[in-house]
């Protein structure tokens, strides 16, 4: 059984298990690292996340990696890979997570979400968004299952260039737990367009890490 994914300690969606601080200590938050201790049990019966030893719930950080290519029939203004933190995709295809974090407080957002399916052990309904630097917002949303090959998912990427977004990408859930952690590999999006311009398409490949985020 995976570790829970904390905050204090080790490395890189956003899931393992620590590095961090509060969003109360002081600013600026350098990233933190987990190594996937908190990803616990892999996905049956969520529970709060739990204060630390001082009663403070830990910062929910995570890892994002999204690579932009020109997608078939059309074209994209914005070929370019995007890691928060840097080394985000060697952190999300490793076997470990290990590597840096973004934590949520004064300089970067984290806001996570994993609510588990009314009468199902195995799946979750999942809220994942950051933002941080030129990316105003990276959000994916939808049921994943940990035991299914290509779970469905709503993408949005807005930067201060572009803003992309397509329904129905698809990822693998290598974690979800009880414990707030979500690991997501091997995420396509193979046609990210623009709603302001139609022509604007793009593929989208990469994957994400969460830790600590609220359970429902």
């Amino acid at each position: 059984m995976l570790p829970r994914l904390g905050i204090h300690g080790c490395i890189a969606l956003t899931l393992l298990g620590c590095g961090g601080q509060s969003s109360e200590e002081a600013a600026p938050l350098e990233p933190s690292r987990g190594n996937l201790p908190n990803l616990g049990n892999g996905g049956t019966e969520p529970s709060e996340n739990e204060p630390d030893e001082e009663g403070d719930v830990p910062a929910s950080q995570a890892i994002v990696w999204l690579s932009l290519a020109t997608a078939e029939q059309g074209t994209c203004t914005s070929t370019r890979t995007f890691e928060l933190p840097l080394g985000a995709h060697e952190a999300i295809v490793s076997d470990d997570a290990t590597g840096d974090r973004i934590v949520d407080g004064p300089t970067d957002s984290v806001q996570c979400r994993i609510t588990q399916v009314p009468g199902s052990n195995e799946s979750f309904e999942l809220d994942l968004q950051v933002s941080s630097g030129e990316v105003g917002l990276f959000r994916a949303t939808g049921v994943v299952t940990p035991t299914i090959f290509g779970s469905s998912l709503d993408v949005e990427l807005t930067t201060t260039s572009s803003s992309l977004q397509q329904d129905g990408c698809v990822a693998t859930a290598k974690v979800v737990n009880s414990l707030g952690a979500v690991w997501l590999q091997a995420l396509s999006c193979p046609a990210l367009r623009d709603p302001s311009s139609p022509g604007v398409v793009c593929a989208g490949s990469g994957g994400v890490i969460f830790e600590n985020c609220d359970i429902d």
